[in-house]
């Protein structure tokens, strides 16, 4: 019997140690309420409930090697983090923002970029980013929360599952601007989310896919540069001020809807363009595809 109930013992050891071998324990999350504990944990890392409004000038810098997490909950309430100034940069490092079931928001009001990323950063539930840009060269996905009156410059990889990417008005700058710089070449796939209410929702200078999603109520839908790429494979682009698509690149259409801008649906001017799902162009104001002298398809 005693060998029995060692047995059991050891066996329920094992099961023990190897639960938390294969999931970690548990991290801490540490309630933080001064700019002092915020600074502290940028450079120390970990998971980290913003109680308390903080304003702050210090610029935070997440090291090689940091994992930082930052969120809001119920027990501690919604709170802001107001920054005037240089910014948050993520260097190779992680930074994830959100995920608690309180909303926390950081309004910049400096005049550089929110958030400049070089590691891994994600935008998830629960987070809003009000005015500033934020500019990448790492790793970007958005999973949930907005961006409000700031723009994505994408010069790495960036995937956007859901969210929101929006403005106070049609004239207010660009959603996404998906570009290259000193030899960085930004990979954009929107496959959730929305883009709305800017000037233009999508400036394409390298490569973008579209395979869900929406982008609407901008005075202009996609720009696609000469020498750039748009997939569309699905997703819609609807209700924009001017063209759905303007495209003076390579536009493929193999899926999704192109439908009730005020103007064209695909405005072609001297690009290319082709796929399957033209015909899921439709009921644009002026017409559905205008082909310039100089395009081709």
């Amino acid at each position: 019997m005693k060998i029995f109930k060692r047995v059991c013992s050891v066996f329920y050891l094992v099961a023990i140690l190897s639960a938390v071998f294969l999931t970690g324990c548990p991290q801490t999350e540490t309630p933080i309420t001064t700019r002092g504990e915020l600074i502290d944990a940028f450079k120390n890392g970990g998971i980290y409930i913003i109680a308390q409004d903080i304003p702050l000038s210090y610029d935070l810098t997440v090291a090689n090697g940091t994992n930082v997490e930052l969120k809001c909950t119920k027990e501690h309430g919604a709170h802001t983090i107001t920054h005037d100034g240089d910014g948050i940069v993520v260097e190779q490092g992680t930074l994830s923002l959100g995920t608690g079931d309180a909303l926390l928001t950081i309004s910049y009001k400096g005049s550089y970029a929110i958030i400049q990323n070089s590691g891994n950063l994600s935008i998830n539930a629960g987070i809003k980013l009000i005015n500033g840009d934020i500019w990448n060269w790492g790793k970007l996905e958005i999973n949930g929360g907005s961006i409000y009156g700031g723009e994505v410059w994408n010069m790495g990889s960036f995937k956007m599952n859901d969210g929101e990417i929006y403005g106070s008005n049609k004239d207010e700058g660009i959603g996404v601007w998906n570009s290259s710089y000193k030899g960085s070449v930004g990979t954009f796939t929107m496959a959730g989310g929305a883009i709305f209410n800017k000037a233009v929702g999508v400036a394409n200078d390298t490569t973008f896919t579209m395979t869900g999603g929406k982008i609407y109520g901008n005075s202009s839908g996609v720009s696609n540069s000469t020498n750039a790429k748009f997939t569309m494979k699905d997703g819609e682009i609807y209700s924009n001020n001017l063209d759905g698509v303007s495209n003076n690149g390579n536009f493929v259409m193999n899926g999704g809807k192109i439908y009730k801008n005020s103007r064209y649906g695909l405005y072609n001017n001297h690009g290319t363009y082709g796929g399957s799902a033209l015909n899921n162009i439709y009921s644009n104001s002026v017409g559905n595809i205008y082909n310039k002298s100089g395009g081709s398809w």
